[in-house]
């Protein structure tokens, strides 16, 4: 049976996934203003049943809505209602409240941020790898390894932030979306669950209104009527929570918190203003900027193109992705600054990430061995910065310098099993990571050589697509 396993097509996933939780699962990051007002979101719902958020001022830093005299969190309701059962699971074995202020080994927010962002960001990985393995499989290993270890998503899988969440629901919603057309027709069961995983992203960061926009235009180019209005149908539940949170928190079910927050006056729920074309570079290529931290994104986004232009049952990959980063990389320029406050990159870009996977696989195979290495481990090199260090960039500070700096003000983030076993922690979380290396190791030399583009079991079983499907047309 383990060989079986091994042997199987999704062998690499897992075992990559392993490796993350194995990295970043026990990691304890110092509190900053996103995770506490998330506890304490949570903690509010569970302790006291409501959104109002009065009693654990004392822990809710600057990201907060003050209305009529009463404090409420800034974010959408989603990610602190899923939070929820595991907080009450918390409570019964003694965990602290989140009313607490604690910035030093914070164990509530460790426990939340495991089943809100860690695990999420381990279903990415299968997800990436599973939407690569049928378009590349080639270079389907080494793409999600980079997009997992060498992206933004690695020190936002470690953090209590809803962008990992997000990400998960937005681009789960394309890989259901895009595996049914691959076989042959879009029933309207997947197209009601692709729409309710749009709206879980939506109710989970308001701007990922951006996702289902690109996902319902692909129903409307390939002339799905009926499947576009289950896609709608599927994401009524969580637009009715959107409006009953609204209306509970602010008295309408049509304010964000986004357009109550000065900073935010007057913001639609997806973007804030028109992009500035110098900030539209910063993003790319400033102090944090996306693509001269993590080049793997630069690599992607080649891949992307090639799909896209090439006619076939892949091109909707390209397109689809393209389009997902372009809508983002605009929100980001248009946001009060390039990165979305003091974080080690452009915060909002992380939902595209995962839709560059497919096009790293299509072009990384053909880059020289040595050009691969620099590509990849610079990227990863620059995101363990922000993991393994507190992760905050200040104005005018950059990745890499900035995080050194942090690191010599304020160590190196613990682990969880530091809390038990003091500094032998250290050596319990490296013999994890060095497990999880080995079953990694084992499960890639065990596969045989795949060449590039060859079909998987899962391609070749597949039926082959419409050929009147207007996003296979070139």
């Amino acid at each position: 049976m383990l060989r079986r396993l091994i042997a199987s097509d999704a062998a690499p996933a897992w075992a990559l996934a392993l490796l993350l939780l194995a990295v970043v699962g026990p990691l304890v990051p110092i509190n900053s203003a996103q995770p506490a007002v998330r506890a304490a979101q949570t903690g509010a719902l569970v302790e006291q049943g409501s959104v109002r958020l009065d009693a654990f001022r004392d822990a809710v830093l600057i990201d907060r809505v003050e209305l009529d005299g009463h404090l409420y969190s800034d974010k959408a309701p989603l990610q602190p209602l899923l939070a929820a059962p595991v907080y009450a699971a918390g409570q019964l074995v003694g965990m602290e409240s989140a009313a607490v202020p604690r910035d030093r080994m914070n164990l509530t927010q460790w426990w939340l941020r495991l089943a809100t962002s860690v695990l999420p960001a381990a279903g990415l990985v299968l997800l990436m790898h599973r939407t690569a393995r049928r378009v590349a499989p080639a270079g389907a290993t080494l793409a999600t390894a980079a997009c997992a270890f060498g992206t933004l998503l690695l020190p936002f899988a470690s953090e209590l932030y809803a962008h990992v969440l997000c990400t998960f629901f937005g681009f789960a919603a394309w890989v259901v979306l895009s595996e049914g057309r691959a076989g042959g027709r879009l029933g309207l069961r997947r197209a009601a669950m692709a729409g309710a995983l749009a709206g879980a992203a939506v109710a989970t960061e308001y701007p990922m209104a951006l996702v289902v926009l690109v996902l319902a235009g692909t129903f409307v180019v390939a002339r799905e009527w009926r499947p576009l209005v289950a896609f709608a149908a599927g994401g009524i539940p969580f637009a009715a929570l959107l409006g009953i949170y609204q209306q509970l928190a602010f008295g309408d079910p049509f304010a964000t918190s986004y357009s109550l927050k000065p900073v935010h006056a007057a913001a639609s729920p997806a973007v804030t203003g028109v992009p500035r074309p110098t900030q539209l570079l910063e993003v790319l290529m400033g102090s944090r900027g996306l693509v001269l931290f993590s080049p793997v994104v630069a690599v992607g986004l080649v891949g992307l193109v090639r799909l896209a232009r090439r006619a076939g049952p892949h091109r909707a990959h390209g397109a689809v992705g393209l389009l997902v980063f372009t809508a983002f990389w605009m929100l980001q320029g248009g946001w009060p600054n390039p990165w979305g406050g003091e974080t080690p990159g452009p915060r909002y870009m992380i939902t595209a990430l995962p839709f560059l996977a497919v096009g790293i696989a299509q072009v990384i195979t053909l880059l020289s061995v040595r050009l691969r290495a620099v590509v990849v481990g610079w990227s990863v090199l620059f995101m363990l910065g922000p993991l393994l260090a507190f992760h905050m960039v200040p104005d005018g500070g950059a990745v890499g310098l900035s995080h050194l700096d942090n690191v010599r003000r304020f160590g190196v983030t613990p682990t969880a099993w530091n809390a038990v076993l003091g500094p032998w922690g250290w050596g319990v979380w490296l013999l994890g990571i060095a497990a999880a290396g080995l079953v990694l190791a084992r499960v890639v030399a065990s596969r045989p050589a795949v060449a590039e583009d060859a079909p998987t079991s899962a391609t070749a079983a597949a039926p082959a697509p419409r050929p009147t499907a207007a996003l296979s047309r070139p």
